[in-house]
């Protein structure tokens, strides 16, 4: 260690006050924390990322500073689900700090950690006078049963009122409403209950069915409602029917059947590719298909340039979408991608979840059907472990680099196929 001149030439003074740190409640006892290995506990902590848009619920039981136990839940973002899986598969095993530092691929899991180490290493636990903690599966009584996250989803607007979308009990298929239109109770599905009817044999509608509760006074009803889910349908259509007219297609509908009558089922295709696509995505890729039908195009890659604009059909009138053409820029790399002087298509994950892999994975399988030459595709920029659990699941040769910060350049560490 080296002192500054300052400090050796000062005068020595004894430190009186030396009696430890404040003792902390930890499983029943009272511990003076000196090191990591000193801090056991069940605890929580939730973050969210930084625009908002996603939170997690982060649930460790720890012994001995080591995580024994991790229960990750998220909501909100569809490519923060598969970084909890990655997370789940990161955590178990590492010290408590070891952790704090790690990066766990979504923000939002990034910042509960934190939240929870603050509140575990100053004895704020859920375990911290339980005589010996709680026992390695505890965490998996914040789930019950049915092993499903307790999960509340409400959508309502001021010119139509409330509706319910999900409670704890179940996904809500109906809103039972009294004399003034107010809501007394609801229909629901125990998605646990229906997995198990399904799993001992019993026919999916018979399952369906018997899953069905009611909670309220739903018999009382003198109306109901559905529950129902909302993809901005007004917003987008009066443009899309326009598009579809430019090309002779009276409706939606009517795009699809064009679609199947040539053998083309669109949202087979698209769900295939990417099993999480919502449905307005599925819809505007119909609209683009049954354009290259009617304008009877030739090639692949022309295809791709119909299946733009039904793209940008779908982009909000006056949204950044609509004013860039991101959807006839996506149609334009698609047929780029189709070309055969096109060798290799690298890009940066927007996201480290395995939506990413999977539209990787879709863009090499389908390009190469109608490619001479196979098409490379590199997956570029996750982090070192996101990486690896991606590669693992959906095929991808695994490459880690290190960057030597002295020459500039990227090093490869070592490949896994």
């Amino acid at each position: 260690m080296q002192y500054s001149r300052e400090v050796e030439h000062m005068q020595c003074v004894a430190k009186g006050c030396n009696h430890g740190p404040a003792p902390i409640p930890e499983e029943g006892k009272w511990v003076q924390a000196y090191d990591i290995k000193d801090i056991s506990g069940l605890t929580h902590g939730c973050g969210c990322c930084a625009p908002q848009q996603g939170t997690c619920k982060l649930t460790l039981n720890i012994k001995n500073g080591i995580i024994e136990e991790a229960l990750v839940e998220t909501i909100g973002c569809s490519g923060m689900t598969h970084s909890a899986a990655m997370a789940a598969e990161i955590l178990p095993g590492k010290t408590l700090l070891e952790a704090l530092n790690t990066d766990l691929v979504c923000d939002a899991i990034n910042v509960a950690m934190r939240e929870l180490f603050l509140q575990i290493v100053y004895g704020r636990s859920q375990s911290a006078f339980s005589d010996a903690g709680l026992p390695v599966g505890a965490g998996l009584e914040d789930l019950g049963k049915g092993l499903r996250s307790q999960v509340g989803t409400m959508y309502s607007t001021k010119l139509k009122g409330p509706r319910y979308l999900e409670m704890a009990e179940g996904y809500v298929t109906k809103c039972a409403l009294d004399g003034n239109g107010e809501i007394i109770g609801y229909e629901y599905v125990n998605l646990g209950l229906l997995m198990k009817y399904v799993q001992e044999g019993m026919s999916g509608n018979d399952a369906l069915e018997k899953s069905k509760k009611h909670y309220g006074r739903f018999e009382n009803a003198e109306g109901n409602i559905m529950a129902i889910t909302f993809e901005g349908y007004e917003r987008r259509i009066d443009k899309i029917n326009a598009e579809l007219k430019n090309y002779g297609i009276g409706s939606l509908e009517e795009a699809r059947d064009v679609c199947l009558k040539k053998g083309v089922n669109v949202e087979e295709i698209v769900k295939g590719v990417q099993p999480i696509a919502f449905e307005n995505a599925v819809w505007a890729y119909t609209v683009g298909c049954a354009i290259a039908f009617k304008k009877k195009v030739k090639t692949a890659a022309e295809a791709a340039e119909c299946i733009g604009v039904g793209l940008q059909s779908f982009c909000i009138p006056g949204s950044v979408a609509d004013q860039r053409k991101v959807g006839l820029g996506h149609g334009n790399l698609g047929a780029m991608l189709l070309r055969e002087e096109t060798d290799c298509f690298a890009f940066l994950a927007g996201h480290e979840s395995f939506a990413a892999a999977e539209g990787a994975i879709g863009i090499a399988r389908n390009a190469n059907k109608a490619r001479k030459k196979p098409l490379r595709v590199i997956l570029n920029g996750l982090g070192k472990d996101a990486a690896y659990i991606i590669s693992r699941i959906n095929g991808f040769t695994y490459v880690e680099t290190k960057y030597d910060y002295f020459t500039g350049e990227p090093k490869i560490v070592r490949e896994v196929p």
